[in-house]
Order: C-alpha cells, then structure tokens, then sequence
C-alpha cells in the first residue's frame, strides 16, 4: 500500500511536489513562497488509474495492473463535475496510462 503523504511529496507531478521543490530551491537565497491562497482551488490532479501496458524506466508509480479500488469512468466524472461546482480551472489528468480511461473523460 503506498502511503498518500509521501507519494505526494515524492511524486514530481504532483503541485506538492512543485511546491516542495521550489521552496528547497528558495532556502538560503532570502525569498520566499507566494502566499497560497487555501480558500479556492485553482487546479486539481487526479491519477485516474495504475493500468499500463508500458514499462517505462522512467515510472515512480511501477504502473501495471489496476488497483482493485480504483474508481470506474462515471465515478471520476461526478468527481469532475463537484470540481466543477467548487470552480476549478484546471484538471491535471495523470497516473498509470491515463489514456486508457481519458477518450471517456475528456469529450465530457
């Protein structure tokens, strides 16, 4: 089982990620983080899925079969539409091969 907290920190895509690499790039240098605003959410990312056919070397999930919890298409788009209702700009669609559930998602 992977723990959330450390994927998150350690996943490049992930915006904690960004945000924990710019800040380590910041230390020392006198500047600091932009205030975030926790009050609305601007972007959100979503691993749809650990299904992929590829191997790649370059791959921090070690994608391949699916989770047996992983959430199904119509499940991920009443998720999209409550993103919606909070006013999200931006969906970051990522994990696995997200392609293999995106051609249902993305029209939508």
């Amino acid at each position: 089982m992977v723990d959330d907290a450390v994927f998150l920190e350690d996943c490049p895509a992930s915006p904690i990620g960004h945000i924990l690499a710019l800040k380590s790039h910041l230390e020392g240098s006198g500047a600091s983080l932009p205030i975030i605003n926790m009050g609305s959410l601007n972007g959100v990312t979503i691993y749809l899925t650990y299904a992929c056919s590829l191997r790649c070397i370059h791959c921090y999930l070690s994608a391949g079969k699916p989770l047996d919890d992983e959430l199904k298409v119509d499940e991920w788009l009443i998720i999209i539409d409550k993103l919606r209702e909070l006013g999200v700009k931006f969906i970051y669609l990522l994990g696995g091969k997200p392609t293999l559930l995106i051609k249902r998602a993305c029209p939508y």
